[in-house]
């Protein structure tokens, strides 16, 4: 059995970890706030938003992500406070920490199993955004999206089967160090990391899909208009949705490194935990984010219907005379290029027009 002094040590290191996911926490969510606020009153406010089957899928969606990650912060905050409750301040006349250890990991079961499911189909549902994205913006290369697609649904499928494994095995706790990769048992852990790893994959395989549809849409702009080509809105908004994709995915490795079994000193648990306190939050953040871009290009959802009306029309381009002015000059992502100097631009997916 461990002397007090061990458990008190334990215990101090234990509050600590928690603090520092709490503040990180606080902090991602009031960005979160932030978002959500604008994307209500800047995007789903807005007059011509139409009450589509996208749009409605949009609207829930978010509405459920920032809910979760709201539960996210709350259950860090409750658990820090009764932990300390418990511990510190309830029956003061019991000198057994390691009792009173027990106790608190006993009344907190239910916030870790909570925590713990939340997480795993909050990535599902943040993934069903991006791949949803990626099917819109890429629709030129829709046979590719197929396999981003597929991969969602097979960590869909991982996911279930890991809670049905956890109803089987009556939500038993086999580990509860703060950089255990699941706190279940451990059929049920594999079933977390492979939900985790296709989630992973599918992150990885959209984002290279909108990389790839920005560099299209860049060369097509080029040859469009030679050395007149600056930098448009387009491609800023694509390049930024590539970039916190990339970001989005550096958060998932980090976040990654104790789910693959690797051992963490105390500074490196202390920074996993960080990590998975500001990805609890980029969960929900990173697909509002990419809508707020997206509504910035006169939003997605109109862009796909666009996309299904002109996908049909054969439309021809030369680059741009020199007699016609900037102001007569516009340009749009979508549509079919047939060019007759330019075989490889028909499956850009982009096109500019004048």
């Amino acid at each position: 059995m461990s002397s007090n002094v061990e458990i008190l040590t334990e215990v101090g290191r234990d509050f600590n970890l928690k603090v520092a996911r709490v503040v990180p926490g606080a902090v991602c969510y009031g960005v979160y706030l932030i978002l959500m606020g604008f994307l209500v009153v800047g995007v789903f406010s807005e007059r011509n938003f139409k009450m589509r089957g996208s749009n409605i899928f949009l609207s829930l969606v978010t509405a459920l992500m920032f809910f979760g990650g709201t539960i996210f912060l709350c259950l860090d905050v409750s658990d820090l406070v009764r932990r300390m409750q418990i511990i510190m301040v309830n029956n003061p006349e019991e000198t057994n920490l390691q009792l009173k250890l027990d106790q608190a990991n006993e009344a907190l079961k239910k916030l870790v199993w909570t925590g713990q499911m939340l997480f795993i189909f909050m990535f599902i549902l943040g993934d069903s955004v991006v791949v949803w994205r990626t099917w819109t913006i890429c629709f030129s290369r829709r046979k590719w999206v197929a396999i981003p697609i597929a991969t969602w649904i097979g960590s869909t499928i991982a996911a279930l089967f890991e809670l049905g494994c956890d109803v089987h095995t009556h939500w038993a706790i086999t580990d509860l160090s703060p950089s255990a990769a699941s706190v279940g048992a451990e059929t049920c852990k594999n079933a977390d990391i492979s939900s985790y790893t296709l989630s992973y994959v599918t992150n990885i395989l959209c984002t290279m899909l909108i990389a790839y549809q920005t560099w299209g849409h860049r060369k097509l702009m080029k040859r469009c208009l030679g050395a007149e080509h600056r930098s448009t809105q387009v491609e800023k908004i694509l390049t930024l949705i590539v970039e916190s994709g990339s970001l989005y995915i550096v958060l998932y490795t980090l976040q990654a490194v104790p789910i693959y079994g690797a051992d963490l000193t105390p500074a490196g648990r202390m920074a996993f935990n960080v990590v998975n306190a500001v990805v609890q939050q980029a969960i929900g953040i990173y697909p509002t984010v990419v809508i707020i871009l997206v509504k910035m290009q006169k939003s997605l959802w109109e862009t796909a219907e666009l996309a299904s009306t002109l996908s049909h029309s054969r439309m021809k381009f030369n680059p741009r005379p020199a007699s016609i002015p900037d102001s007569r000059l516009t340009e749009t992502t979508i549509g079919r290029v047939n060019a007759n100097r330019s075989g490889d631009l028909e499956k850009s997916g982009v096109s500019c027009l004048h």
